[in-house]
């Protein structure tokens, strides 16, 4: 029988590198990662071990409002739900869907909405644990679309990515474009900044935040500018997500200097320097609350892109 509750103190200790060494976790799961938001979720987030005997064979974080008793996980993060330390076969997915209801049901939370790590994240497929969930009263109450590329397809980038992406790039090379990799965060920021007031919106995370990241996963976290006679004309962040998955977090171009397709030439950068360390190079949604984004899709299938479901699942309390 498996059973849901909350992380012992050595557990929480533990917590980082169970995820590491988890079959779907990602860098969102992670604390350290968490840990960026500071207190604004401290006395309101809880951490789930799921146990056999006192074994623990999967890990959960949410976020639980006191007030609504309304729960979501993730939080602070793209990814949430669910994350397994031992193959999800169909007992175990059975075994830890019912330990989660109860544990909602004790602790007397009306709602939960759950986003699990896309498939690709995962050394298995989720879709057994799914079916669990919805055997327990779950109901997919999103399906958006991640476009990624498979990296394995070929062993030539340029074989993968289609013709106007290689004439672009090309483009590009003629153009006197050059690539800073691993730049600082003061080089990236201020042409993400002029991406994001095109469209009069800020990026998801501030500056202090990107800051922290970056300081926490030098590993993890990088950007990369193309520069134009000195002048940044491109950026990109990458977010390495676990060990089968990169993925640009942003894109960024200055509108002036579009012409020189600046984010074509990182973009094809990113995916040759991805090339034979990762399973799978994610370009992010493309898709809003199911509503495509036509242009999005176009610019990302341009480089191979395909496309997988990221669901998220909700249980209400009967």
């Amino acid at each position: 029988m498996i059973n849901a509750g909350i992380a012992t103190e050595a557990e929480i200790l533990k917590w980082d590198d169970l995820i590491e060494r988890s079959l779907n976790g990602t860098i969102f799961h992670r604390l350290r990662f968490l840990a960026y938001h500071k207190d604004r979720f401290y006395r309101n987030e809880r951490h789930l071990v799921f146990r056999k005997g006192t074994v623990p064979v999967a890990l959960m974080s949410l976020l639980v409002d006191p007030v609504s008793l309304v729960a979501k996980s993730p939080y602070g993060g793209s990814y949430g739900g669910v994350v397994f330390l031992v193959r999800p076969d169909f007992g175990l997915s059975e075994g830890v869907a019912h330990a989660l209801v109860a544990w909602l049901n004790q602790q007397q939370v009306i709602e939960l909405t759950i986003t699990q790590p896309v498939n690709i994240c995962s050394d298995v497929s989720q879709d057994i644990f799914i079916f669990c969930l919805m055997k327990q009263g779950f109901a997919v109450v999103n399906r958006d679309i991640t476009s990624y590329v498979d990296m394995q397809r070929d062993s030539d980038v340029f074989n993968i990515i289609g013709g106007r992406a290689r004439n672009m790039y090309r483009k590009a090379e003629r153009s006197g474009l050059s690539i800073k990799n691993n730049c600082g965060l003061d080089d990236f920021w201020p042409v993400l900044l002029r991406g994001f007031a095109k469209h009069g919106t800020l990026p998801t995370h501030g500056y202090d935040d990107l800051h922290y990241l970056m300081k926490s996963f030098p590993d993890f976290i990088t950007f990369h500018v193309a520069e134009y006679n000195g002048l940044v004309v491109a950026g990109l962040c990458e977010f390495v997500i676990n060990d089968k998955l990169n993925s640009s977090f942003y894109f960024a171009q200055d509108a002036d200097y579009q012409n020189l397709q600046g984010l074509t030439f990182l973009v094809v950068d990113s995916l040759q320097r991805a090339h034979g360390k990762f399973k799978f190079y994610d370009f992010g949604t493309s898709t809003v609350n199911m509503e495509a984004r036509e242009g999005v899709f176009k610019f990302k299938e341009s480089f191979g892109a395909e496309g997988g479901f990221r669901e998220s699942l909700r249980w209400s309390a009967h």
